[in-house]
């Protein structure tokens, strides 16, 4: 899989749409796959996801650069003893640089230099790049450009660093025994953890059996970074619990892990009843489906950072909310 991390590495430093555009013909399917998250969806074929995604972005950009955090790959480990199906998988994340001088998701440009948090999930076959799970932090773009369509945030804004504890561009695969101590942890927090809520206390979770006390928890644009497992608690859990009291991860479909660190690309495999506030958004009632990206690196036995990306727009959009045409409205 040392290939696999490398045609990423590549993929990352095409930084002109020519260069790019030729990258993509060589080691992209044409039947590509992907899903980007809203406002952009899903499509099938490797031509949509030049026109419809890459282009518009890279086009509003001058001077587009990707600063890479963490690359690593592995095969899916989507069973509770660490086995999978044999599906390889390649994953990238950080920031992609540049000054936004044209207009992009009917924003007007700002010509100031933005930051847009990235990423991406993609699958291979043969050496060859066939799906993509991808996420850009928009609310985290919006934030840039004074037009945050979400109440001011309970965590830090832009705090979003690469990995303290260690170098997160992992070009060779990581040693066997820690990627299974890593799996192991995650498994356990998420299924003997977080399903295990009772509705009542953050306690009956025992997260803190998971988390370090000075965990590093950078949550998206509209809930910002937490710098510590108490704040963790305080300015993200409870909130999101009270909004999505019974809210259940249903499965690790995409999960890899490498040596200390994991990721998880999950399209709608977190369920809840929008039961109760969020973020400005009263109660609906209705049942909602929460999609994202997540990366966690592991000290030891617990879990000291936490990388988080969810799918804002399509989460509000099941809340009868639009995030986007409420942003468009704050630069009209």
């Amino acid at each position: 899989m040392t290939y696999h991390r490398q045609i990423l590495a590549d993929y990352y430093a095409c930084e002109v749409i020519a260069e790019r555009d030729a990258f993509l013909s060589q080691h992209f399917s044409k039947d590509f796959v992907w899903h980007a998250g809203e406002p952009w969806g899903h499509g099938s074929d490797l031509a949509s996801w030049q026109s419809e995604v890459m282009n518009p972005l890279f086009s509003a950009l001058s001077d587009a650069h990707y600063e890479v955090h963490i690359l690593f790959a592995g095969s899916t480990m989507n069973k509770p003893d660490g086995s999978g199906d044999g599906t390889q998988w390649a994953t990238g994340s950080g920031y992609l640089h540049g000054k936004f001088v044209n207009d992009w998701m009917g924003f007007r440009a700002t010509n100031q230099n933005i930051r847009i948090r990235f990423a991406d999930f993609f699958r291979l076959e043969d050496d060859c790049i066939v799906e993509c799970y991808s996420q850009i932090d928009i609310i985290d773009f919006l934030q840039q450009i004074g037009c945050d369509p979400l109440p001011l945030s309970n965590g830090e804004r832009f705090i979003y660093p690469a990995p303290t504890g260690l170098n997160g561009v992992m070009m060779t695969p990581q040693d066997d025994i820690e990627t299974m101590r890593t799996f192991k942890l995650l498994h356990n927090m998420l299924f003997d953890g977080l399903n295990t809520f009772d509705g009542e206390g953050l306690e009956s979770m025992s997260m803190e059996d998971y988390f370090h006390p000075n965990l590093k928890w950078y949550g998206p644009g509209g809930i910002g970074a937490c710098m510590s497992f108490k704040e963790f608690q305080e300015r993200h859990q409870a909130p999101w619990l009270i909004a999505f009291p019974d809210r259940e991860v249903l499965g690790l479909d995409n999960l890899i892990c490498d040596g200390p660190i994991c990721g998880e690309a999950w399209f709608q495999s977190v369920e809840a009843t929008h039961g109760g506030p969020y973020l400005g958004v009263p109660a609906t009632g209705k049942t909602v489906k929460v999609s994202g990206i997540d990366y966690w690196l592991r000290q030891d036995d617990v879990f000291t950072e936490n990388w988080i990306f969810i799918d804002f727009v399509e989460l509000f959009d099941q809340m009868d909310y639009n995030l986007l045409e409420h942003a468009r409205s704050l630069q009209s």
